[in-house]
């Protein structure tokens, strides 16, 4: 059985992404884990601060844990890692390597390709960069 990682955040894009994901991940027989980066960042005094709540992320890690249930995958795993520094994709591939998944899954909000390459969105970052396969929803 393997694993199939799957990168939500609080838009309402990452439903889709659960529901996505979910009905792979049934159909193929793999257990899921669902990784909500939570965005925090060191200000300009060197004092951390968050973009997101650990409360606000668990609540939405939680929902979208449950979607990716009612696809019918039995083994879900919620997990809230911290991306400091807005290094998001770096947090998931830093998981996708722990949890050995072999598949990737996340969203993709920008409305343009020019857009996500000039503003370097966290989908782009992580299909070029990681050496597993990555299904990207649109």
């Amino acid at each position: 059985m393997a694993t199939v990682l799957v990168a939500v955040d609080a838009s309402k894009a990452s439903r889709k992404v659960a529901e996505v994901a979910g009905h792979w991940a049934y159909v193929a027989g793999d257990d899921v884990v669902l990784l909500h980066a939570r965005l925090d960042y060191v200000t300009t005094r060197g004092d951390l601060g968050s973009v997101e709540d650990s409360w606000a992320a668990s609540v939405v890690a939680d929902e979208l844990a449950a979607i990716v249930r009612l696809q019918g995958v039995a083994q879900v795993t919620t997990r809230i890692d911290v991306a400091l520094n807005g290094e998001i994709a770096r947090a998931i591939l830093d998981v996708a390597h722990e949890v050995d998944a072999e598949l990737v899954v996340l969203g993709h909000r920008t409305t343009t390709l020019l857009a996500g390459l000039l503003a370097g969105s966290t989908a782009h970052k992580v299909v070029n960069l990681s050496d597993r396969p990555v299904l990207v929803v649109r």
